[in-house]
């Protein structure tokens, strides 16, 4: 797995910055700064996040872009992983969301921030 950080504001090029943010999120990957959008411009993105599953051969396989869809995403992990040869358990992942990845709660918010649709 590498992820590729291709930041929308200014302060997200600083890679003080970037890496701050990882360790918080506890990424531990490799993560590609891509300041220039070289990559960015390769997949003629214009989301934010946007994820691209590439099988060994290096085709996309499958995308996703925006939040959401995350039990699909895993499953064609999986399977992408399956035609490798590794073992799948066709179980969907537990995940514990820490710190920035924890939800806004509606009910208590402080901030003038708008969360449509919650």
């Amino acid at each position: 797995m590498i992820g590729v950080h291709t930041p929308e504001f200014d302060f997200e090029e600083n890679v003080s910055n970037v890496r701050s943010a990882l360790g918080e999120m506890h990424i531990d990957y490799p993560v590609a700064i891509d300041n220039k959008r070289v990559i960015w411009n390769a997949f003629h993105n214009v989301y934010w996040p946007a994820l691209y599953l590439l099988d060994a051969q290096g085709h996309v396989r499958y995308q996703q872009f925006g939040e959401g869809e995350y039990g699909r995403t895993e499953r064609e992990i999986q399977k992408l992983l399956a035609e490798h040869g590794s073992h799948s358990s066709n179980q969907l992942a537990v995940v514990a969301p820490l710190g920035a990845e924890v939800p806004a709660d509606p009910r208590n918010l402080r901030s003038p921030e708008s969360y449509v649709g919650n």
